[in-house]
Parts: structure tokens; sequence; C-alpha cells
């Protein structure tokens, strides 16, 4: 009998993560199917792709039958177990889908864990990359025309200090030593060095801060002082570092509004899939940011009058391992494809404040 149709489908790892669930309202919105890859364990709130009405299911095995109810399908397993993503790939070929887009964002949540637990940091942000590049290199070698592209999302710690005010993707890679930073631009280089020498087509971004809706890391700037100012009667926390004169000064952070983060992934996928010459963007690595650079004072201030609680932030020395000044350009991603952010940052934390006001009693529990 003749070929049944195959699905095409994007296989996106992270998806229970901040920025994956943004990702699969992204890809399910343009008309995508998509096989979502997260941790068992993450505490998930659906809030994000409940208010973008994406329709999920979770069964195993997947099958592209259960896509005439769904645009997105979640499997749990672990990144690092290799036996999880080879089964993830079998049950996709054998359910009757084609996997055309993998998008690896699976990576240890915060800078902190990462601290706390250098061998777990290691494995999910090194051998889980391995392990999904791995599986997609094989997918590619076997059905090189179906498969389109591999993403993988790096960040702006892999270039350490940088010796300019900005960072560009000609820079030498210098992360700081620290776990986190370390394993991801270990991860980064495989990634490139892999298409380098086969061919296989992989792409890296490299974001700088993200903040959005859906974020439950108290950890980070954004979701902190949000939980500070709308569920506690504490004050912000400000960090700060020593200057040599003994005074204290703020960090400064490029911010990246998630929305405009994953129009810029989305906006790839849609360049791969029409093909032409691709020599400029495959194996090549692009900055993701605003090429802008925000004192965390000022973010912290914005968010305070956008909650309506004008609350002075408590501000806090920080010794080490923390970079003093963060600003992607992204001229590169401008010139190859377009992109431009559309989000100010006023807009931006206007949209996330007023988010998370709106959701504050439904996403209480899941602050982390």
């Amino acid at each position: 009998g003749e070929m049944e149709k195959r699905m095409k489908v994007c296989l996106v790892t992270g998806a229970t993560g901040f920025i994956g669930q943004h990702m699969l309202a992204e890809l399910a919105a343009a008309g995508r199917k998509v096989l979502a890859l997260g941790k068992p364990e993450e505490v998930f709130c659906t809030a994000v792709l409940r208010d973008a009405g994406i329709r999920t299911a979770a069964a195993f095995p997947v099958s592209a039958a259960a896509f005439a109810k769904s645009d997105v399908q979640f499997c749990f397993g672990d990144v690092a177990d290799g036996k999880f993503i080879e089964s993830v790939f079998a049950a996709a070929e054998k359910g009757g889908m084609d996997i055309e887009f993998v998008l690896h964002f699976a990576a240890c949540a915060t800078i902190q864990k990462a601290q706390e637990n250098e061998r777990e940091a290691w494995r999910t942000n090194y051998d889980g990359t391995r392990n999904v590049l791995a599986a997609a290199l094989r997918r590619w070698q076997r059905h090189d025309s179906s498969f389109r592209g591999f993403f993988y999302a790096s960040t702006d710690k892999v270039y350490g200090e940088g010796s300019r005010s900005s960072y560009h993707e000609s820079d030498e890679l210098r992360p700081l030593s620290c776990p986190y930073d370390a394993s991801k631009a270990r991860a980064d280089e495989l990634v490139r060095s892999i298409a380098r020498k086969s061919g296989f087509p992989a792409v890296v971004y490299r974001f700088c801060n993200v903040y959005g809706p859906g974020d439950y890391h108290k950890s980070r700037v954004v979701p902190g002082t949000l939980y500070r100012l709308l569920y506690t009667q504490t004050a912000p926390v400000l960090k700060k570092y020593r200057t040599p004169s003994g005074g204290a000064e703020s960090f400064y952070r490029d911010m990246i509004y998630v929305r405009d983060l994953t129009r810029a992934v989305a906006m790839l996928l849609d360049r791969l899939e029409r093909g032409g010459s691709l020599g400029r963007i495959l194996g090549e690595a692009f900055n993701l940011g605003t090429s802008n650079s925000y004192a965390m004072g000022e973010v912290i201030g914005r968010l305070s009058e956008y909650a309506g609680r004008k609350i002075a932030p408590r501000e806090e020395i920080v010794t080490a391992g923390e970079i003093k000044n963060q600003c992607m350009d992204y001229g590169k991603l401008n010139r190859e494809l377009g992109y431009a952010p559309r989000y100010t940052l006023e807009k931006g934390l206007k949209e996330t404040a007023a988010w998370y006001i709106d959701h504050k009693e439904e996403i209480d529990g899941h602050f982390v």
C-alpha cells in the first residue's frame, strides 16, 4: 500500500521549564506539533499554556494519532538518561512521526542549584546535551532530508567577564570556573564542533537574562522581586558588589522578554525550512539580547512601581561568582534573520507584573 503520510514534529527538551513553556506556546500557535520532554519532578504550572489555549496530552508511547486532539504531547524523563532519550526518538519513529527540529532547552534551572550540586549541573547541562545531540545526529544521518535542524539554548555566561562593553560572537569563550557557566560553555562548544566536523545542521543562540510570565524561581531577579512584593511584606533584594573605593555598585544585565526570545527561535525554524543558502547560519552561534544593559536597581524599582508596592529594596553585597556587567550585541542575528526585539524593558516588565498580579492566587504554591 501507499506510505502513510508521516507527521512532522518538533521535539523540545526543558519543556516544563520557564522558557520551554513559552516555546511550546509559540510553536503550537504557528501550527506546529510538539513532542515536549519535561522533568517528572518539576513543579509544573500550566498557566502559560492554558492562557495561550494550547491543547496538551501526556500519553506514552507517543503517537501521531494523539495529535488529532492535542498540539503538544508530554513525555517525562531525564535528558541525562541516554536510554530515555533514545526511547523517545524510537517511539516517535514508530508512532508515525518525523522529528524535523530538535530544540534543546533543558539545563540546570539556576546557577544556585548548580553551585549546590556540581555533578548534577554537569549531568544535565553537558551529558544531557550530548545525549540529545547524539540521538538527533543519528536521526539526521538516517533521514537527512526530513531533519531540518538542531537548536541549542546557550547563555551569555559562556563569555565570562568579557573584554569589551558588550559581548560579540567572535569573542573567545572564557567562562567563570563555576559549574553552571563551565558546563554550558562546554556543551555550546560540543554542538558547534559536531556541526563543523559533520555538516550537522545545528545552531546555537546565547541568551542574556530572560524574564516574563510563568517563571517561579525566586533566586532570579524578576520573579524573586514580584514574589516579595505580592506575597510577603519583605523588601526586594538588590544585590551589589564592592568597588575598589569601598562603595557599592549595582550589577548591570541585558534583559530580554521571553516572547521576543521565542519569536527569535521561531524565525530561525522558518528560515531553516525555507532552505536555500544556510552557510552563514548553520554551525553558528548567535547572541540573543537587546544590546542594552540595565541596572538591577532600575529593574526592581520599575517592578515595585508596576506592582503598586513602592518598597525600597534591601541591599546585599555579593562577593564572588557574579559578572558585573553583561550586554549582548544582537547585530549578527539582525543581519542574518532580520531579528530585532519588539519589547522595551518598560513594556516587558509591565506585562510581566500584570500577569503575576492576575494569576496571584493560582501560582502562589509554585514558587521555588
